[in-house]
């Protein structure tokens, strides 16, 4: 349509300036751009002349078509930072700042590759903050624009945060779609992702602890996991009051073990996560282990005569289990075998239940569900799919797509471990509940029965009430240095020893030099566990073992050495105070011993009657066994305690066995094991003569000083 027309004076149709195109149909239109776009040429054919109609007709183009078909849609997308060394962790030389637009642009008219500087970047951009003092600017594409940093932001700039800083296109820019048929956009971006170098948020402490109601020494219900971070954090942006549900700590962590089958989560501060345990049982779970045996975490119900597409068992002997994944495949459903068909499914795998190797494709049997490998398979533990997180095992990893940051942050999202390694990724540490792990004995032994002292060769065995995680030492072989990481001694074992764990609740320490001992002596050695040994419960759940004893006190070495060398030199009866012809008050009998002894703990003088019961046995070879002394009698040790002195201080003249026969070596006197008379220092076993032992050391019953020699009158022949 031509519009802009005016008349001349005599001419019936008008002269116009103006002719306008309005498009009825876009199919297949190139389309028309602008901008260094469409030109229009004025064909000879068209018979167009000026007005009145007096030159030639007219041939001509017009310049670039101007304006535009609408207004922009076009939009930025992304704008993302990178440092693409990854060597450093600020706003540097080197890193960059991406834009991503929706869909294709013009570029501006700029060539693809082709280096902007500083000016003709912010001819085109608004930055939010400044990025650098010199930028160089390229479209990598016709979507994708690259700042690249050339320098770092002015001190007392405000930095270009991540979630903060965005960017704004100027539409004198004139940056419009592709092809070029829009106005110049003026589009603002969302907030800058990404980071400007590796993160310096990391993963510093992983804590379990144990909750209400009541303390208990296992992992339960309520109990908590506390992840605590080295900065403050944007907590991912999750708000600070709010819950997290197990699928939103899903999102953000990944640990190495199962924490339970439901938990929740709730920002304690923006550096603590902590984590509440709802509900312990764990997911069951499939462990392959090479060539086809998988350690499953459930029985197989349905499993005998029944299709089944769950982890099937199979019984061995010894309550040992095979287990076969019987699932869907490519030859469909299969029958669970039969409990006792193992030779045939073994063979199946090709190996014989007796001759199964270990496998190193599944090295950790899931526990206490399957508490260890037994020929590449595991040992069941049913308690129903109970697998607690250990301490000292569990690990965990954040998830960068979680976006969790130090605020304010620059920086990359953090996975919360340190590859610079001077901070360890940590292991779950403190315990879910207290431990109860006692030290119930302590065992002395000399297995060559070599000689009653201790030195090389004696071995001292720990006993706990329970199986330990064994401080995560090695079960054989500790060395000297691993011991004393776990026990403190009360007095040294000498300049070297070794260990080995027996059993996960026993360990055994062997002397292999006991120079500069200080003489562990029976009933005052003690150990006490290292609290920073990380001595726990197994499965490890508890909090580290401090202890020396049980609830009754200090559990004190028991045993011995080696065999007791303390024999009786010679045994003899006398009536020191007086000389009389009947037995009476004052009669005493002396036990000569071969060395110096500890008394069996009993005190130099006063000796009661109670006590010398428990440490001798009188008997006579005529009158029966035993023969009392008398109502009562008191000891006291002499000769640097080799000599016991015994003195009677009452008779009962109605006595039926009479008084002790003393001719011919008919009295006696054994040695008891309940009165621990031992070796000084105190070291061999418990001493115990009895009539076969004192015959075999040429000990003879009692002889007789001074006194009437049973029934003769006066001393006669034989008398001492």
């Amino acid at each position: 349509q031509w519009t802009n027309c005016s008349y001349f004076p005599g001419k019936d149709l008008p002269g116009c300036r103006t002719l306008v195109i309005t498009i009825i149909d876009s199919r297949d239109a190139g389309p028309p751009t602008v901008a260094g776009g469409m030109t229009v040429d004025v064909l000879d054919t068209g018979n167009v002349r000026n007005y009145p109609a007096a030159s030639a007709r007219a041939v001509s183009r017009s310049p670039v078509m101007e304006g535009n078909f609408g207004p922009s849609g076009l939009r930025i997308i992304e704008v993302e930072a990178r440092d693409p060394t990854g060597n450093h962790s600020y706003v540097g030389y080197g890193d960059t700042v991406t834009l991503r637009f929706d869909v294709p642009t013009d570029r501006a008219g700029y060539v693809v590759n082709t280096s902007l500087d500083t000016q003709e970047v912010l001819a085109m951009f608004n930055l939010s903050v400044s990025l650098a003092p010199v930028l160089v600017g390229s479209w990598q594409d016709d979507q994708t624009f690259t700042i690249t940093l050339h320098g770092r932001p002015a001190t007392g700039d405000r930095l270009p945060y991540i979630g903060e800083f965005f960017v704004r296109v100027k539409p004198e820019g004139r940056l419009r779609l592709n092809p070029p048929t829009s106005g110049p956009t003026d589009t603002v971006s969302p907030t800058l992702t990404g980071g400007f170098g590796p993160s310096l948020l990391f993963l510093r402490l992983l804590s379990a602890e144990d909750g209400p109601p009541e303390p208990d020494p296992i992992f339960n219900e309520l109990d908590t996991i506390t992840l605590v971070f080295t900065a403050p954090t944007n907590r991912a942006g999750y708000p600070p009051e709010g819950n997290l549900t197990k699928q939103d700590v899903d999102h953000l962590i990944v640990f190495s073990d199962e924490i339970g089958a439901d938990y929740k989560a709730q920002w304690a501060n923006s550096s603590a996560l902590v984590i509440t345990v709802l509900d312990v049982y764990a997911p069951p779970t499939l462990y392959w282990c090479e060539p086809r045996v998988a350690c499953v975490h459930e029985k197989c119900a349905l499993c005998e005569g029944h299709l089944s597409r769950t982890p099937c068992v199979i019984q061995l002997s010894d309550s040992t289990l095979a287990y076969q994944l019987m699932n869907e495949g490519e030859a469909g459903c299969m029958h669970c075998p039969s409990p006792g068909v193992v030779d045939t499914i073994i063979d199946q795998w090709g190996k014989s239940s007796d001759t199964y190797p270990n496998t190193t494709g599944c090295p950790d049997c899931p526990t206490p569900l399957f508490n260890y490998m037994n020929r590449g398979l595991c040992q069941w533990s049913d308690n129903g799919g109970y697998r607690p997180p250990e301490i000292g095992k569990l690990q965990a990893t954040i998830r960068t797509e979680a976006g969790l940051r130090e605020v304010p942050s620059v920086l990359d999202p953090t996975n919360g471990i340190d590859k610079s390694g001077a901070l360890q990724k940590p292991y779950l540490v403190d315990g879910f509940g207290y431990s109860p792990i006692k030290i119930t004995s302590l065992v002395a032994a000399d297995p060559d029965s070599g000689d009653s002292v201790f030195g090389n060769g004696d071995t001292i065995t720990v006993r706990f009430s329970e199986d330990t995680n064994r401080a995560n030492l090695p079960e054989t072989n500790m060395t000297k240095a691993l011991i004393d990481s776990l026990l403190v001694f009360s007095q040294s074992l000498g300049t070297n020893y070794e260990g080995i764990w027996v059993s996960r609740s026993e360990l055994r320490i062997t002397v292999l030099n006991s120079k500069d001992h200080q003489q562990p002596l029976m009933q005052q050695f003690f150990v006490t566990t290292r609290k920073e040994a990380g001595l726990r419960n197994f499965p490890a759940v508890s909090v580290a073992t401090v202890v020396s004893g049980t609830d009754a006190g200090i559990t004190y070495l028991d045993g011995e050495f080696g065999p007791s060398a303390i024999f009786i030199r010679y045994f003899r009866a006398s009536s020191p105070e007086a000389r009389s012809d009947v037995y009476n008050v004052g009669a005493a009998f002396s036990i000569q011993f071969s060395e110096t002894t500890n008394r069996g703990g009993l005190p130099q003088t006063g000796v009661t009657k109670a006590q010398l019961d428990n440490l001798l046995g009188f008997s006579s070879d005529l009158r029966g066994d035993p023969h009392p002394l008398g109502l009562d009698y008191e000891g006291t040790w002499e000769d640097d305690d080799k000599r016991l002195v015994v003195r009677v201080t009452a008779v009962d003249p109605a006595e039926p066995k009479g008084p002790p026969p003393l001719s011919g070596g008919n009295f006696r006197v054994a040695i008891k094991a309940s009165g621990d008379l031992r070796n000084v220092p105190p070291t061999s076993a418990r001493t115990v003569i009895d009539d076969d032992s004192r015959a075999a050391k040429g000990v003879g019953g009692a002889q007789y000083l001074g006194m009437d020699c049973d029934c003769c009158r006066t001393c006669g022949t034989g008398c001492a």
